[in-house]
């Protein structure tokens, strides 16, 4: 665990940590000072990612500054039934980013070949650039080697456009 120190003014101080927004109500805390701990986390976004069926992979040029909020300007995108994603990692969590939209519909997650959740990847907005964020977390594993898996279901939402499902990253916990 790392631990960041600093002088915090009493009232309510907001600060983002890897792309997660954490708010503190410093003025509960009796000094004017505070510890953020937070794990030891490390991003996967390369070819140790397994990924089986229809998935194209999109790699924007370093001058496409609208793709800035991809990891490495890459993402996997499939809306064909059954493509999956599997990644095999060793700690205690693992979290799936990606994007929601007006296109995207269903995916199925499993860690260690057991069901997890089923997600409804669609989001009503406007026009505007994705944005990818957190879509699924897993927490509390024994620490130890996991393999998560994320399988498309080419199902929609009754509101959306297509069944699309997005993959930008990966991050470990341990």
């Amino acid at each position: 665990m790392k631990k960041i120190k600093t002088k915090l003014a009493l009232g309510t101080i907001t600060c983002g940590l890897l792309f997660s927004l954490a708010t503190f109500n410093t003025s509960k805390i009796s000094a004017n000072t505070a510890s953020i701990t937070t794990p030891n986390t490390s991003i996967i976004d390369d070819v140790k990612i397994s990924y089986t069926g229809a998935w194209e992979t999109f790699i924007w040029a370093p001058n496409q500054s609208f793709v800035d909020v991809f990891h490495n300007k890459t993402r996997h995108i499939s809306n064909q039934k059954d493509s999956v994603m599997n990644y095999t990692f060793t700690g205690t969590g693992i979290d799936w980013y990606g994007n929601r939209s007006v296109d995207y519909g269903y995916a199925e997650v499993f860690i260690d070949g057991n069901y997890s959740a089923t997600i409804n990847l669609y989001e009503k907005r406007g026009p505007g650039p994705l944005n990818p964020r957190l879509i699924y977390p897993i927490r509390g594993l024994e620490f130890g080697q996991h393999t998560l898996e994320i399988k498309t279901l080419g199902k929609k939402d009754p509101k959306s456009g297509n069944t699309f499902v997005d993959i930008d990253y990966l991050e470990i916990h341990n």
